[in-house]
């Protein structure tokens, strides 16, 4: 079950929201089960800098 904006989902209705939303970007963050109230750093990179990276 996954919950987005205090409605829940399965994973069918899930997976169907890039195909309702597309255009629209999604980033997912997966933390402890404590630590759910609290926002996580996100950096976000171009992919070719990761590639360059390596």
């Amino acid at each position: 079950m996954i919950q987005i904006d205090d409605v829940e989902l399965d994973m069918r209705a899930f997976g169907r929201m890039p195909q309702v939303y597309a255009g629209w970007g999604m980033r997912l963050a997966f933390v402890e089960e404590d630590e759910v109230a609290y926002e996580p750093e996100i950096a976000v990179r171009d992919p070719d800098d990761e590639a360059e990276a390596r």
